[in-house]
């Protein structure tokens, strides 16, 4: 018989981030939004067309660039269907804007899987593999066919030292929520 998920270990929102996976709120944004839709090496223009944005309407980024990515897209031969988001101070939320392509938004917080990848770009689909597993594991619900990529670190030309949290926006099902809840002697593996 089945005692349930393993339990959930809560985890501060705040830079940094330890080892594993963890759940969390993400905080509310305002972003500077713009979708994509092709290949998937043409994302990076897709961000500085939003960098050159924010430069032009001489605004700073409050936090690092998130790419949105459609789950199942963007494999060999398939087009990435995303979005890039820039966040921005909420006051430019009212702003109008020369650029009918950049939207300008207020995302929510959201309750969110995550785990933070180190190293090279092209090891995320295995690290977003194993939040997933871990998800399933924990029974909790996915509220969105996406997942966040938050690039905390992304040095031109060194890809080894990229640091990229993965988000998957989650519900917490009854059975899940219980074993989060649990007193701290029954939380296992903390």
């Amino acid at each position: 018989m089945s005692k349930g998920p393993p339990p959930i270990r809560e985890r501060p929102s705040g830079p940094p981030r330890p080892p594993g996976n963890y759940l969390i709120t993400a905080e509310p944004l305002v972003v500077a939004s713009l979708p994509y839709e092709g290949a998937a090496n043409g994302i990076g223009e897709v961000f500085e067309h939003l960098l050159n944005w924010a430069n032009i309407y001489h605004t700073e980024a409050w936090g690092p660039l998130v790419g949105v990515y459609m789950d199942g897209t963007g494999g060999e031969g398939r087009h990435l269907v995303a979005e890039a988001w820039l966040p921005i101070p909420p006051d430019m939320l009212e702003m109008t804007h020369g650029d009918a392509r950049v939207q300008v938004k207020r995302i929510p917080p959201i309750r969110v899987a995550g785990t933070v990848h180190r190293g090279f770009p092209d090891e995320l689909g295995g690290a977003l593999r194993n939040l997933l597993e871990w998800v399933q594991a924990r029974e909790l619900t996915r509220v969105t066919e996406d997942h966040r990529q938050v690039y905390r670190q992304a040095p031109p030309g060194h890809p080894d030292a990229w640091e990229v949290e993965l988000q998957v926006p989650v519900r917490e099902s009854e059975t899940s929520a219980q074993g989060a809840h649990r007193p701290r002697a029954e939380r296992a593996g903390e």
